[in-house]
């Protein structure tokens, strides 16, 4: 176990971090050093998190989990491999924090008596100019 948060613990064989190398433009270097980070994390196989947790995080970041339910992160922000390994993990970490909060449920409002009163009246008095 180690620990990305204060509040969020992982086992080390739930996270699985690859070095792959960068794509687009980059000159002599690009095409020794494998400097991009893909992080794959298995949320249906994760014991530490919540099915309630896991549910925001499939409908809040559909896009980036695929169909065996792993959630893959890439990081090539960077030319440095550990400031790319900080990025990758700091971006789970959000998304983590993100599906931990709870939606705010929506009350449904209505609009005042008066206000409806004064919007009759302005199109009474239009059409009657009309």
């Amino acid at each position: 176990m180690f620990s990305l948060d204060p509040l969020i613990k992982f086992d080390v064989n739930e996270v699985e971090l690859k070095f792959i190398k960068s794509s687009g433009p980059g000159g002599q270097n690009i095409n020794k050093v494998s400097s991009s980070v893909q992080l794959r994390f298995s949320v249906l196989k994760s014991k530490i998190i919540s099915p309630d947790i896991k549910s925001r995080l499939f409908s809040l970041f559909k896009n980036n989990i695929n169909k065996d339910g792993d959630l893959i992160l890439k990081s090539d922000k960077y030319r440095s491999q550990s400031l790319n390994k900080k990025d990758v993990i700091e971006k789970l970490i959000k998304m983590l924090h993100m599906a931990r909060s709870k939606p705010k449920k929506r009350v449904p409002t209505k609009p005042p008596q008066s206000s409806i009163q004064n919007r009759l009246k302005s199109k009474n008095h239009r059409s009657n100019i009309k």
